[in-house]
């Protein structure tokens, strides 16, 4: 029996520990059970790395209390910080459901209309933390837990700052950045974060739910750190089909390289994207988003449109020299305008050409990325 397995059965501050969940870097992760309430709860031992390094110690309780000080349907809530013999813990909500990460690695990716309900969500639970001056710095899929009734817990917030595990990264002080693949452009920096890049890490997060893979892969940590910083975000439509085109804009948006680029509060992005997921406009957009969800185009459809554009340049051109004939006919007992009847047709064609400009000009703008409507 391992030293995780030792404490099954243990009891402490009106808690026992019924059976092992997990572990990881960060310590061992039971449920348990509140003796006095007869309730599940999920009761998270930290590292020997955490227990043995007094500022994580106190860094760690102090967010969790003001964690557990944030009533929200989208957090799950923290009950109890203490201490087991030499032993950090916090006690929080049982989450009875899959984590996004499984729930990815299962279907392999989520479609888009549940997307929608899953992100608002996700957003909902953000924003009551960032109102109340916590970032989480380390939103991913394995940090929104799903119930079986479908609503969202955004779990372990601030918490992965102490983190010492093989996907997260150190500073020079020692402080835990995140993990890469969801790590902000400024927390690949060292910079300083703010509620901007929970953001971009829940773009990120939602990247992965749409196509089944992060944004950015990579053979190390430094490298997916380095597409972070630079590196433009996939297109959705390369990866997976039959995404909303608003919901791969909005999550485009989100993971703007650029914090400035990004939404500039949670309440701009729950606008947008509940008049997406309901097809109403907002003050954000001035178009109307349509409501059910169009699939990408298919490379038939590509080359009927483009058909469509040819056999209307050729009809154009057709008329322009027909009129411009029309017009020598007519104008044959007028010699002195003979001169600007043979320029007429040229100058049709100059117009047919600056036509059909046009039209791949409104092409390439109807297909690229609408951030700006969304």
């Amino acid at each position: 029996m391992g030293k995780a397995e030792a404490l099954i059965g243990a009891e402490f501050d009106g808690y026992r520990i019924v059976r092992l969940l997990g572990q990881g870097g960060m310590g061992a992760v039971y449920e348990g059970l509140e003796l006095s309430l007869n309730r599940r709860v999920a009761i998270k031992m930290l590292a020997e790395s955490i227990n043995r390094n007094p500022d994580a110690v106190k860094r760690f309780q102090r967010e969790a209390r003001a964690v557990a000080a944030v009533s929200h349907p989208n957090i799950a809530q923290i009950y109890r910080v203490g201490t087991y013999g030499d032993m950090h813990y916090y006690a929080m909500e049982y989450v009875d459901g899959k984590s996004l990460e499984q729930m990815i690695l299962e279907g392999g990716r989520i479609a888009g209309r549940r997307c929608f309900d899953l992100f608002v969500q996700a957003v909902k639970g953000l924003k009551a933390a960032a109102d109340r001056g916590i970032i989480h710095r380390d939103v991913k899929p394995a940090n929104l837990m799903v119930t079986y009734d479908g609503t969202v817990k955004v779990v372990d917030f601030g918490i992965a700052k102490m983190m010492d595990d093989s996907e997260t990264l150190r500073t020079a002080t020692g402080s835990i950045m995140g993990t890469p693949s969801y790590m902000s452009p400024e927390q690949c920096k060292g910079q300083d974060t703010g509620f901007r890049s929970d953001m971009y890490s829940l773009g990120c997060t939602f990247f992965q739910a749409l196509t089944g893979k992060p944004p950015f892969e990579g053979d190390t940590a430094y490298t997916v750190m380095a597409k972070q910083i630079s590196t433009p975000v996939p297109a959705i439509s390369t990866m997976t089909s039959n995404v909303p085109e608003r919901l791969c804009n909005i999550t485009y948006t989100m993971m703007e390289k650029s914090p400035n680029n990004r939404y500039q509060s949670y309440e701009i992005l729950l606008s947008v994207l509940e008049a997406a997921r309901e097809g109403r406009a907002t003050g954000f957009a001035a178009a109307v988003v349509e409501a059910p969800p169009q699939p990408e185009p298919s490379a038939t459809d590509a080359r009927r449109r483009k058909l469509l554009y040819l056999l209307a340049a050729a009809v154009a051109v057709v008329l322009i020299l027909w009129l411009a004939q029309l017009g020598r006919r007519s104008g044959s007992e007028k010699p002195s305008a003979d001169k600007a009847d043979d320029e007429a047709p040229a100058g049709g064609l100059r117009g047919v050409g600056k036509g059909l400009q046009e039209i791949n000009k409104a092409d390439r703008e109807a297909r690229k990325d609408a951030r700006e409507t969304y």
